[in-house]
């Protein structure tokens, strides 16, 4: 007899619970790890439950087409222990359709996001080492079980395009964790397990409450990843309050790749498509500076530099933005 379903929807299907997991290491007294990390799971269930040396209390608030699922663990052992991850994996079941995309999104700014297929392959090698992966993605490396899984960073999207049934899982981070989502085809439908990086120790008797995490089901991608963003911005305290400012930002289309001359023929078509647009700020974004470090100082393809060309954002009459990386140098800067 199947789960009953966190969410339900008609023509969209159903989301059951799977499992409940923590992933965890032993610890010294010092707080160092003294032991491998370890996976201990559960069925998941709303009431309580224990995986491995955890008490958990989990509960789910449902509202129509999405749930919000909270769990608070509490280290039922009698030594400290390294709390490493929380997982809570489910199932959309809905009827099987041959193409099926995700939203991958990505960690930081330098990550890939993008629509990609649900494929069998899962989520390609990182090209380099731990090192690099790190500095792309929350974990250097991905799980040992993660193997054949797409991967995707706070928030990942399954569905069929361009407009058809989807499949939300998301982590409503405020600070304390880095939420994982994780996606594959299955048996009996589509896998989704989201995974909280949690990173801390838990003393004996100890508990906790990650940030809670949303899951939802609908006919639009787009309109559940707005919801998404909704509650996430209400829960993470969202900055609300200023005027909302449009800009145009060199960096979303040519990246670090900008040069002087294309700039100002930007600026050029800004101002011709100015009440079209509505557009307040134009900012210079990366690729401008003569080395990571120098921020004031431009390279040669920025003759002119960055006082003549706030001068002229400013006489085309909008507001000048610049973008810097303060905290980001290179052997190259003369910092």
């Amino acid at each position: 007899m199947p789960a009953p379903a966190l969410v339900q929807l008609e023509d969209v299907g159903r989301l059951e619970p799977v499992r409940v997991g923590v992933r965890f290491a032993e610890t010294a007294a010092q707080g160092s790890d003294a032991g491998a990390l370890r996976l201990a799971d559960a069925p998941l269930a709303a009431g309580t439950t224990r995986a491995g040396p955890f008490a958990l209390q989990i509960d789910f608030e449902r509202a129509p087409g999405a749930a919000t699922g909270r769990v608070v663990l509490r280290n039922a052992s009698l030594t400290p222990l390294r709390l490493d991850a929380l997982v809570l994996g489910l199932r959309w079941v809905t009827p099987p359709f041959p193409l099926l995309r995700f939203l991958q999104h990505g960690w930081q700014s330098w990550s890939y996001t993008g629509a990609r297929d649900l494929d069998e392959a899962g989520t390609p090698q990182f090209p380099s080492g731990p090192w690099l992966r790190g500095l792309h993605h929350a974990l250097p490396e991905p799980p040992a079980d993660r193997s054949g899984w797409h991967e995707s960073h706070l928030v990942g999207v399954v569905g069929v395009p361009p407009d058809g049934p989807a499949c939300l899982a998301g982590v409503l981070e405020a600070g304390q964790s880095f939420g994982l989502v994780y996606l594959r085809r299955g048996e009996g439908g589509i896998a989704v397990e989201l995974e909280l990086c949690l990173e801390r120790i838990l003393e004996p008797g100890e508990s906790y409450e990650p940030e809670p995490v949303r899951l939802a089901l609908g006919r639009d991608a787009n309109v559940l990843l707005e919801e998404f963003a909704d509650d996430l911005g209400r829960r993470a305290g969202a900055r609300t309050h200023a005027p909302f400012q449009a800009g145009w930002c060199t960096w979303y289309h040519f990246f670090h790749r900008i040069d002087e001359a294309t700039f100002l023929r930007n600026l050029d078509a800004l101002v011709r498509h100015r009440d079209e647009l509505g557009v307040e700020v134009v900012q210079l974004d990366d690729g401008y500076q003569r080395a990571v470090g120098d921020w004031l100082e431009t390279r040669s393809s920025f003759p002119s530099g960055l006082a003549a060309l706030a001068g002229a954002i400013h006489q085309a009459g909008f507001v000048p933005g610049l973008w810097t990386a303060p905290f980001c140098v290179v052997p190259e800067s003369r910092l």
